[in-house]
């Protein structure tokens, strides 16, 4: 299983989530957000987000709308995810 960092995303008009980028060599280094859950939901990667001093765990989470990603740093509960630059 492959620990892969996330650095930017994509947003639709609404603000949804909709591929994310990884830091890697891979040619395919934008995947969609459905990819992502799956490898989640699989074992089959791990995703992350990383700041100078602080990581946090990439995890896929259900409301109303949908399954989305997400990725919480202490003490804030907010996506942020949202935070990344845009690709």
């Amino acid at each position: 299983m492959a620990k892969r960092r996330i650095i930017a995303t994509r947003k639709d008009e609404f603000g949804y989530i909709t591929h994310v980028r990884f830091d890697s060599a891979e040619a395919s280094a934008l995947l969609a957000v459905p990819e992502v859950i799956l490898d989640l939901e699989l074992g089959d990667h791990s995703y992350f987000v990383e700041l100078p001093d602080q990581r946090a765990v990439v995890r896929h989470a259900r409301d109303a709308g949908g399954t989305y990603l997400r990725a919480d740093w202490e003490p804030d509960d907010r996506n942020n995810l949202l935070d990344l630059p845009d690709c």
